[in-house]
């Protein structure tokens, strides 16, 4: 995939002092000549300490183990948002072979039989996406290809179009009337969805964040959007996060850490009940490797300089000055459903993500949550932390991770 990636990219650096201000010692792998429609860029600003205490890692190599500085999709020169639009659908949008259809919905996908396989058994028969039938401005419509049809609805509503289509689990399809053409009893199933987590600290009155902005002081609101006209400068040329990092379980990183992770693994993995999917056992193995490998991530961290949080744990709009580090596990062992709840599109799917539902997940991704603050309290950033000030309650322990985790 990597070629892929590479040539949709253009990515700018800035200047070599914003450049070792942020970390950033690796260059782009785009093939010279052969720029990608997707702009890249970094924010310049040498004044900010956040993203200079953050770690230095290419997260472009492959193997993006560690903390890095990341470019943000905006335009070098115009700053404005580099995005799949401007990228890929203005360039061509005058077309004559091109016509896009905005707020239409998909009912379903047409299949037509083909037998012409080389066999004459019913196990030689094939159906062929041939047609959508959809609506458009209150008008149902349908249009036959020639080609084929490209389904990305995404996670959610893909496997909805599916069932719609008559393509999923017999039992399913018979509930809501709809005819079965391919019984495939997978689709919906083994849904993957990545919890989050998030924990503040305030910082000194010096440091430069944009919790003012996201509380969307007046004056501080104007003077970005000057800027910003005027100059093409300021708070609005940066995305809300741009420093992240791939990082393993630290704690288990050592001699005895291993020790204690392959014991975790196997007992939880040796108990856990099946749940039906036929690559569960193919799944399982390879997100041990990545547990047990030390030179593999299983969660993403973040920074953001501002005040974040989710559930219980976010005191709502706290004035001061903040910092958020969040995390998010990479590989989930849980695994959710998600299936049509009647038999039109009109209708939500119905989504059970079961976040949580594998005894991992519960030992993991609190584990990399108390090591957010292990991180805080590390130099450069406990030089930044303000005395004294408004933090998110620490954690004693595992089981108090556990519980911040399930708020």
């Amino acid at each position: 995939m990597a070629p892929y990636y590479e040539k949709s990219r253009t990515i700018t650096f800035p200047s070599e002092p914003h450049r070792q201000h942020l970390g950033i010692n690796w260059t782009d792998n785009g093939k010279p000549g052969e720029p990608g429609p997707v702009q890249g860029s970094f924010q310049e600003a040498l004044q900010d300490p956040i993203g200079k205490a953050w770690l230095s890692t290419d997260p472009f190599s492959g193997d993006a183990l560690g903390g890095f500085n990341n470019p943000i999709t905006v335009d070098p020169i115009s700053k404005t948002r580099s995005s799949s639009t401007t990228a890929y659908y203005t360039p061509v949008k005058g077309r004559k072979n091109l016509e896009v259809l905005t707020e239409a919905a998909v009912e379903r996908i047409i299949l037509e039989l083909k037998r012409d396989i080389g066999t004459d058994d019913s196990n030689g028969e094939q159906f062929v996406a041939k047609g959508v039938e959809f609506v458009h401005q209150g008008e149902r419509r349908t249009i036959k290809t020639r080609k084929e049809i490209i389904l990305a609805a995404g996670a959610l509503q893909s496997p909805k179009l599916l069932e719609l289509s008559g393509i999923g689990s017999t039992k399913l399809l018979r509930s809501h009337n709809i005819p079965m053409i391919i019984d495939n009893p997978s689709v919906g199933e083994n849904l993957q969805d990545h919890l989050f987590a998030a924990i503040y600290f305030e910082v000194n009155d010096d440091v430069v964040t944009k919790d003012d902005l996201l509380r969307q002081v007046p004056e501080v609101v104007q003077k970005a959007m000057v800027e910003y006209q005027t100059s093409r400068t300021g708070p609005l040329c940066v995305g809300g996060v741009t420093s992240f990092a791939i990082m393993p379980l630290v704690e288990f990183l050592s001699e005895n850490g291993q020790k204690t992770q392959r014991e975790l693994l196997d007992r939880s993995l040796n108990t856990k009940a099946q749940t039906g999917f036929p690559s569960q056992p193919s799944q399982y193995s390879f997100l041990r490797s990545i547990l047990e490998s030390p030179t593999q991530g299983s969660a993403s961290y973040f920074l953001t300089p501002a005040q974040a949080g989710l559930g219980s744990n976010l005191k709502g709009v706290i004035p001061g000055n903040f910092i958020t580090f969040g995390t998010s596990p990479l590989n989930p062992f849980s695994r959710g459903s998600v299936h049509i709840s009647a038999d039109n599109t009109a209708q939500k799917p119905t989504i059970d993500p079961k976040y949580l539902s594998h005894p991992l997940d519960i030992e993991i991704f609190p584990c990399h949550l108390q090591y957010l603050e292990t991180i805080a309290d590390t130099q450069p950033f406990a030089s930044l932390l303000k005395p004294g000030g408004v933090w998110t309650p620490r954690m004693r322990d595992l089981d108090a991770a556990k519980e911040f985790v399930r708020d």
